[in-house]
């Protein structure tokens, strides 16, 4: 029996981003030149170099005037974390972690109305 396994390797791209522009850019001169032709009745190679520099001008120009992308802010700026409630009572609270059962968590998400710490005060409240 043949054994079949799946390959892991990661399948190339048929053609380059590099080459996918190389064409788009002699598809859009061509269409150009044929856009000329069909207007003057003629062309010749000259017109075709001047037809492909002023297309890469053009390019060049919008790739200068565009607008950027938005600059995303530092990963540090996006995380900071708000600072806790501060209280003037001197039995403010603090931050514990604590360790709940499956039942006990489900519990007191119950009670919290999906909050999970609410329900811990609300049990202890009651007890």
């Amino acid at each position: 029996m043949a054994k079949i396994t799946r390959s892991t390797a990661v399948p190339k791209p048929l053609i380059t981003h590099t080459q996918a522009l190389k064409r788009k850019r002699e598809a859009d001169i061509e269409q150009l030149c044929m856009e000329h032709e069909a207007r003057e009745g003629y062309i010749d190679d000259n017109e075709r170099k001047h037809i492909a520099w002023r297309y890469d001008e053009k390019v060049k120009e919008d790739a200068m005037f565009s607008p950027s992308p938005p600059v995303k802010a530092p990963l540090q700026q996006l995380q900071t974390p708000l600072p806790r409630p501060v209280s003037d009572n001197s039995n403010a609270g603090g931050r514990y972690n604590i360790w709940l059962d499956k039942e006990s968590h489900d519990k007191a998400k119950l009670l919290g109305n999906g909050n999970v710490s609410m329900g811990i005060r609300i049990a202890l409240r009651s007890a």
